[in-house]
C-alpha cells in the first residue's frame, strides 16, 4: 500500500498538472467521487483517505510522470523519504509564488492584447524540477538539525532566487 508521503506527493503532482490549482482539485474530486473540500483537506493534511484511494492516486501520479520519492539521510543517518510539513511548505511556497507571477504576467498580456506575451506567460513553469526543490528541503533540514556549515541567509537567498529568477 502507498505510504502517506507517497500519496501526498502524487496528489500534489496530479493537482499541479491542471492550469490552476482549483481545476486540479476539481478533477481529482470528480474522479474519486468526493467533494473538492475533501481533496483540499487531503492536500492540507487534515485528513487521510483510505488505503485503496491512496494507492489509486499514487499509481495515477506515476502514470502521469510523477518522479519517484526523494530519499535522504535524516539527522540520525537513517534513510528516509519523510519530510516535515514545514519542508513541504518550501515546495508549496515556491509553487504558489511562481503561480502568482505567472498569473500576473498572463493578466498583463491580456490587458495589452499581446498574443506573443500571453503565449510566453502561459508557458511560465510553476513547478521547479524535483531535484532543486529537494535540495532546498534537505539543506533546510540540515540547517535545522545543525548538521550543516551553511547559514540561513544563504539558504533564504537561494530560496528567493528560485521563487522569482528562474521563470
Amino acid at each position: 500500500m502507498a505510504s502517506i508521503e507517497a500519496f501526498r506527493q502524487r496528489l500534489e503532482f496530479i493537482v499541479d498538472q491542471a492550469d490552476t490549482e482549483r481545476e486540479g482539485i476539481r478533477a481529482v474530486a470528480r474522479r474519486r467521487g468526493v467533494t473538492e473540500r475533501t481533496v483540499q483537506r487531503w492536500l492540507d493534511e487534515e485528513t487521510v483517505p483510505s488505503a485503496a484511494t491512496r494507492e489509486s492516486i499514487r499509481r495515477k501520479g506515476r502514470r502521469l510522470g510523477a518522479p519517484r520519492l526523494a530519499q535522504a539521510r535524516d539527522a540520525s543517518g537513517r534513510l528516509t523519504t519523510t519530510v516535515t510539513s514545514a519542508d513541504r511548505n518550501v515546495r508549496r511556497g515556491i509553487r504558489e509564488s511562481r503561480r502568482e507571477i505567472r498569473n500576473a504576467a498572463i493578466a498583463a498580456a491580456e490587458a495589452r492584447g499581446d498574443r506573443d506575451a500571453l503565449r510566453r506567460a502561459r508557458n511560465i513553469r510553476v513547478n521547479l524540477d524535483r531535484r532543486t526543490v529537494d535540495d532546498l528541503m534537505f539543506r533546510r533540514q540540515a540547517l535545522r538539525n545543525r548538521t550543516s556549515d551553511e547559514n540561513w541567509s544563504s539558504w533564504r537567498g537561494d530560496y528567493n532566487n528560485y521563487v522569482s529568477d528562474q521563470i
